[in-house]
């Protein structure tokens, strides 16, 4: 009974840090400048989105908008 509260409080400990850590990633994606590096930053991040099934039916739509050229050319990427 002790072992399983020491895990659950290792599990928690574990899900803060990497949610806290996500939070920021996807933070500084909302605010970075539209640079060409910044456009890949985003589509590493919506990688990530499609790894959770919850997600994906914000994840596919994004992902179709952020190939588009129009896109592409915001961040001068050409």
């Amino acid at each position: 009974l002790e072992e399983d509260a020491v895990l659950l409080l290792v599990q928690g400990g574990l899900f803060a840090v990497l949610g806290f850590a996500m939070a920021g990633m996807f933070l500084a994606g909302a605010v970075l400048p539209p640079k060409p590096w910044t456009w890949i930053y985003g589509l590493v991040l919506i990688g990530i989105g499609l790894t959770s099934a919850c997600c994906l039916p914000a994840t596919i739509p994004l992902l179709i908008f952020w190939i588009k050229p129009e896109t592409k050319a915001y961040f001068g990427r050409r």
